[in-house]
């Protein structure tokens, strides 16, 4: 009773009576509005994650409320509550604290722009009992213990970025057996590329150059000089946008073009494209998710292209996230039929339905510790359309491949 009231819906003692009889979407139609928070970076170095994150969001809070809101809650709409991580996980846990004060009738929040700023904040979410449904891959999160916050993206790339390796070598006769990694010294960039490290020893693979650099910095010059100098046949950097786009544009000035397999992140992005321009094309990554996967069917079929028919762009991976989050807490809002954050948390952990991201089976399958079981990676390849369009299209595995195949790259 008191949660409920915590989170805005108001009961009167006579309602609590009939309950019973009335059930709790008659309780609800007063409520005009839930309140999701997305606290991701609007500014700073990565404030384009924000831009692609907060899309992701709002699109999704439109759809739910275009398709008549949440049933359950007497139709009620969702409303998007915005803050600002500042592209520094040191100040995200203020930021958290902050948008839920003000904010105190928040039902459920999404974000981060990465799993440094998740972490730094489900300690928030989990004083307040508020389901937290975030997009960092770090396989870190689910070992944090919190019961609020929930990953439905998968959190290990790597095995998916080696299997690939295979794949071009068993079909396309590359023959690849020299690995580069290079990472951005933070949570996320040192966990993918030590389960990187792992998994191409294990599958035979010499990596031949393993080095951190520092997020965010201004020259990889000396990097990149030893990179090209160990002999590396296939590199597979962690990055996001700004450091992305600086090593591409470092090899490129060096005339040294291995086979990129990116770690997702930056090298999803459009701007990705816009700074590269033709060349681009071919280029790989790993991702969470992707807009063209054939996990976008059914009731999803039309989320893509009226994504970016609204906004211009293609659906990237921080986009479909998001959008998926936001879904997820709908439909336990829809399922719970309140708004009660334990009540939500323990119906979001238990929630057994087809999402847009991609998995063995496709539904949706939280583990103990707020990890999805099901959750698949997919490898994109950067292509040029028929609208002179670079967009990444999933072309690995199989199951979720979309209608464009893998183009072979010198």
């Amino acid at each position: 009773m008191k949660n409920l009231m915590k989170r805005g819906i108001a009961l009167t003692a006579t309602a609590a009576m009939v309950m019973g009889t009335m059930g709790v979407t008659a309780m609800a139609e007063e409520a005009e509005t839930i309140k999701i928070a997305g606290l991701f970076n609007y500014s700073g170095a990565n404030a384009d994650t924000g831009i692609l994150d907060g899309d992701g969001a709002q699109f999704a809070i439109d759809w739910i409320n275009e398709k008549g809101g949440i049933q359950s809650l007497g139709g009620a709409k969702l409303e998007y509550i915005q803050g600002d991580t500042l592209s520094d996980s040191a100040q995200a846990k203020a930021v958290a604290e902050r948008v839920l004060s003000e904010n105190p009738d928040i039902v459920g929040a999404v974000g981060a722009g990465g799993s440094g700023y998740t972490i730094a904040m489900g300690s928030v979410f989990e004083k307040n009992q508020i389901p937290y449904v975030q997009n960092g891959v770090s396989s870190n999160i689910p070992e944090q213990g919190y019961s609020f916050t929930f990953q439905p993206v998968p959190n290990v790339f790597g095995q998916t970025q080696i299997e690939f390796i295979q794949y071009m070598n068993e079909n396309y006769d590359y023959n690849i057996s020299k690995v580069g990694i290079i990472y951005e010294d933070t949570d996320y960039g040192i966990s993918t590329a030590a389960g990187n490290l792992e998994l191409a020893q294990e599958a035979g693979l010499e990596v031949v150059f393993e080095e951190s650099f520092p997020a965010n910095g201004s020259d990889v010059s000396s990097l990149i000089t030893n990179l090209k100098a160990s002999g590396a046949e296939i590199v597979l950097p962690v990055a996001f946008t700004q450091d992305a786009k600086l090593i591409f544009n470092t090899m490129s000035s060096m005339d040294y073009h291995p086979l990129i397999l990116g770690g997702g992140a930056g090298f999803l992005y459009p701007s990705f494209a816009e700074e590269l321009g033709d060349a681009v094309d071919g280029v790989l990554s790993v991702a969470s998710l992707n807009w063209d996967s054939t996990s976008f069917s059914g009731d999803f079929a039309d989320v893509a292209s009226g994504f970016e028919e609204k906004y211009g762009y293609f659906m990237s991976e921080h986009s479909a996230g998001t959008f998926n989050h936001v879904y997820i807490i709908a439909q336990a809002l829809e399922e719970a039929g309140t708004t009660d954050g334990a009540v939500l948390a323990d119906t979001i952990r238990n929630l057994s339905i087809p999402t847009v991201q991609g998995g063995k089976t496709g539904m949706l399958a939280f583990d103990e510790n707020g990890a999805n079981t099901d959750a698949s990676p997919v490898i994109v390849q950067w292509q040029k359309d028929d609208d002179g369009t670079y967009r990444p299209h999933t072309i690995f595995p199989e199951n979720l491949a979309g209608e464009n195949g893998f183009v072979a790259v010198e």
